[in-house]
């Protein structure tokens, strides 16, 4: 059984003088994603690897999920694809080189695009992530080389509106 955990960055501020990419978390932000990741730890979600965008808003809410469960610097990577536009077959073939002694991967992307891989992998439909909403997906699969669209089960989910 592979666990597949994905994340919609946290709330960020709307107006940068430096551009999209550069947008930083609001104090909101910052506690919505400490909160998702204490949900993540009372629930014993925790990933063994996280790829997370280049994105400032999706780097800032890595380094809080990070924090909070104790996930190492060495088992974050950054993925400039997730920042827009990928497909669920590009993503997909990425996951699919994930070592397989992670049980459980995070990934920390974007609206739309993190919400059409979700309903991608399960099959369902009009699935949206609210700023640091989470999802975790299970493959009853043994290799994330095996990992395909459609073949998830949904067991969790929440964000900050929820709580």
């Amino acid at each position: 059984m592979k666990t597949l955990i994905l994340m919609r960055h946290a709330h960020p501020e709307y107006n940068s003088d430096n551009g999209d990419v550069n947008r930083k978390l609001t104090d909101e932000g910052r506690k919505a994603a400490a909160d998702m990741a204490q949900y993540l730890l009372r629930n014993s979600f925790i990933p063994q690897a996280v790829i997370t965008s280049h994105a400032r808003r999706a780097r800032e809410t890595t380094d809080i999920v990070s924090q909070n469960l104790n996930i190492g610097k060495t088992d974050v990577s950054t993925l400039e694809m997730i920042y827009y536009g990928y497909t669920t077959d590009e993503l997909t073939s990425h996951i699919a080189t994930t070592d397989d002694n992670v049980a459980t991967l995070m990934i920390i992307g974007h609206n739309p695009d993190i919400s059409y891989f979700a309903a991608n992998m399960t099959s369902l439909h009009n699935l949206s992530f609210p700023p640091a909403g989470v999802i975790v997906i299970t493959f009853d699969i043994d290799k994330w080389s095996d990992i395909e669209p459609r073949q998830g089960t949904i067991i969790s989910s929440n964000s900050p509106r929820n709580r």
